[in-house]
């Protein structure tokens, strides 16, 4: 009767482990890489100039149609919801396996928002919290005056 206790004790510690194994890893990455977003530091503006990664300008269209960072597209928290597979098809357009986002500056929470959909999508994602402000201090805008 031990014997099958310590059966019991050796089994359930076996379940119990690989059941964590399965709940923590998805492919052999731990599921909280694999859908990480990652905060940019304030002075973190390599990506800016980076060809590797898109930019996403998570403004509303009037804002980005204005003046928006050179080489960046334009997907707002309404085409998230309203249009996905446009939205799809303009990051799978883009080639690029790489997602920056920016919105309006350190108080907007519309890129973070936007990018809790697309960190699903299997792209690598972060967010520039410090936003437009400092892309336009920086100089490297197109668009109107």
């Amino acid at each position: 009767m031990k014997a099958f206790g310590l059966f019991v004790a050796v089994f359930s510690v076996f379940v119990l482990l690989s059941g964590i194994y399965q709940i923590n890893f998805t492919n052999g990455i731990p599921k909280n890489e694999k859908y990480k977003i990652v905060e940019l530091a304030d002075d973190d503006v390599e990506f800016l100039e980076d060809e590797n990664i898109l930019k996403v300008d998570c403004r509303g269209h009037n804002s980005f149609r204005a003046r928006r960072l050179k080489g960046s597209i334009n997907i707002s928290i309404k085409d998230v919801v309203e249009n996905p597979d446009k939205v799809l098809a303009a990051l799978n357009a883009s080639g690029k396996t790489k997602i920056c986002l920016y919105c309006g500056g350190s108080a907007c929470d519309v890129a973070s928002d936007v990018a809790n959909y697309l960190v699903y999508t299997g792209y690598e994602v972060s967010v520039y919290r410090p936003g437009w402000p400092i892309i336009r201090e920086l100089g490297i805008i197109e668009g109107g005056i």
